[in-house]
């Protein structure tokens, strides 16, 4: 008797903040002494954080989300209606938004009124 048994992991709201922490991370090639030094977390608490062995605290997210330049928002899981958590859909962080392919230096500075250029 073969049954196709399809087996479901449930992630903790810790795993899957962790996971999307990661992520950002991965993308911005942070590591994690840098972003616990950022913090104000050793290595191996980041190192559990991540993991979702240790639970972070609402300044952390805040401080995590400044230092990666992303939104808290862009961080927090959602329920996944089975118990479970899953985590928040990868976001680049602001800093690595390319600029728009022919912008003048003067216009991706902030100036709000460029003159155009003939």
């Amino acid at each position: 008797m073969n049954e196709n048994v399809t087996a479901t992991v449930l992630l903790t709201h810790d795993e899957a903040l962790g996971m999307a922490v990661d992520q950002q991370m991965f993308a911005q090639k942070v590591t994690r002494k840098t972003l616990g030094d950022a913090i104000g977390v050793s290595h191996a608490t980041m190192s559990r954080k991540l993991g979702g062995k240790v639970a972070w605290t609402v300044e952390e997210i805040s401080l995590v989300a400044m230092f990666l330049n992303v939104e808290p928002a862009n961080l927090l899981p959602t329920p996944d209606g089975h118990g479970g958590w899953t985590p928040a859909p990868f976001t680049p962080g602001y800093a690595k938004t390319p600029a728009l392919a022919g912008a003048s230096t003067r216009w991706a500075h902030g100036e709000s009124n460029p003159e155009p250029t003939d």
